[in-house]
């Protein structure tokens, strides 16, 4: 599967609100699918925006260390997932990450 189909593939969000101490709540969010993909953040849009960096980042990290990707359903036709009003390719370039733009054609390995 190509690198651009990975980031197509939609994952299910779960997020839960957290009481860390009397009066103090977390918002927690995480890509169950996939593997350590969880944050936290003081609200549930920094939480969201947060979770899609790690969603790049884990990605990213699973190709470099030659695991499978998780593919628990096909890639949306329109080509992206984002939860996010950001664009996958200005994420990539924000996080320092853009030389993965010229690899959206990478063959890599997922797991169904």
């Amino acid at each position: 599967m190509k690198l651009s189909d990975v980031f197509a593939v939609p994952f299910f969000l779960q997020m839960d609100s957290i009481e860390k101490s009397p009066e103090v709540w977390i918002c927690k969010a995480c890509y169950p699918e996939l593997p350590d993909c969880v944050v936290e953040a003081s609200n549930p849009l920094d939480a969201i925006e947060a979770l899609e960096e790690k969603r790049l980042k884990t990605i990213l990290h699973l190709i470099e260390a030659r695991s499978a990707i998780p593919k628990p359903r096909e890639p949306l036709k329109n080509r992206e997932f984002n939860m996010t009003m950001e664009p996958i390719s200005d994420k990539l370039k924000r996080l320092g990450l853009a030389e993965w733009l010229e690899r959206l054609d990478l063959d890599v390995d997922v797991k169904e």
